[in-house]
């Protein structure tokens, strides 16, 4: 698995990132033909992204979106 970090908070520092525990996950997971995108926002951006996507009001803990056709089917 591939595993793409991008980090856009403006405060980083304010949760740092356990990058071995990433790691851990994405060794866990184990399937080399996936990647994994991982993006860190601020709570306006992510807002933002609820609303724009899913119709959502406020901040979220998570958002995900798969690339996979048939997602749900397996």
């Amino acid at each position: 698995m591939k595993l793409e970090l991008v980090e856009q908070r403006t405060r980083p520092e304010a949760m740092p990132l356990n990058a071995a525990q990433l790691g851990d996950l994405v060794t866990t997971l184990g399937h080399p033909d996936w990647v994994l995108n991982l993006v860190l926002v601020d709570d306006p951006v992510m807002a933002d992204l609820n609303a724009r996507w899913y119709g959502g009001h406020g901040v979220t803990d998570v958002l995900s979106f798969t690339y996979l056709e048939d997602a749900g089917s397996e």
